[in-house]
């Protein structure tokens, strides 16, 4: 599973040759397709290669993010953001060297509007000019706005699908709504497949 996550880092890398991939944000078309789990694994993949890379929950109606690294939901970005707090006071370290993790923080009651606040874009600028790296995790695109809103604010936008589980359909309206939205897809990850013997070097 590790060497996985590092040939998508790769993949990823190679991507993205003509503009750099300073900010990406990772959604998926509906709830239970892994994409906090790849959030997670992307991040802790990048970081072993030295960079810095900061991982904020954006799912500010149902975190999940501070759960898969043990530290606390609160302080978080919505705190940060209506509190005024400076941004090391929501940073968390981790057991992986160079990774800092934000979660969501105090739920808000109005998450659309503080996504497309000029607060969070000013936020999501401020930490891009102080990482190598900001990966967003936020809510599944067919849902919620959220995921939309906060594809204006970064580089690039990954989806994550399940195999046997994601209806086409779905995700074809997920990603039609992005790219309605203008937002720079990077591409699809297939979550879920069991993985068995390959089919050689030049295949």
């Amino acid at each position: 599973v590790v060497d996985t996550y590092r040939t998508l880092r790769t993949n990823l890398q190679f991507a993205v040759v003509d503009r750099p991939m300073r900010s990406m944000l990772i959604t998926s078309s509906i709830p239970g397709e892994g994409k906090t789990l790849t959030s997670a694994n992307l991040g802790i993949t990048f970081a072993e290669l030295g960079k810095r890379v900061v991982l904020i929950d954006g799912d500010l109606r149902r975190p999940m993010l501070h759960n898969a690294f043990g530290i606390k939901r609160s302080p978080g970005i919505s705190d940060c953001l209506i509190k005024q707090l400076p941004v090391d006071s929501v940073l968390n370290s981790t057991s992986t060297p160079n990774l800092m993790v934000i979660p969501c923080g105090t739920i808000p009651p109005n998450p659309a509007e503080m996504i497309a606040s000029k607060r969070m874009a000013e936020f999501i600028a401020q930490l891009q000019s102080s990482f190598d790296l900001v990966l967003i995790d936020s809510p599944p695109v067919t849902l919620v706005t959220d995921a939309v809103l906060f594809s204006s604010h970064v580089d690039y936008v990954v989806m994550v699908t399940k195999f046997s589980s994601t209806n086409y359909r779905i995700a074809k309206d997920a990603i039609d709504g992005l790219l309605y939205a203008k937002a720079n897809i990077l591409g699809v990850i297939l979550n879920g497949i069991k993985t068995g013997r390959g089919y050689g070097y030049y295949y």
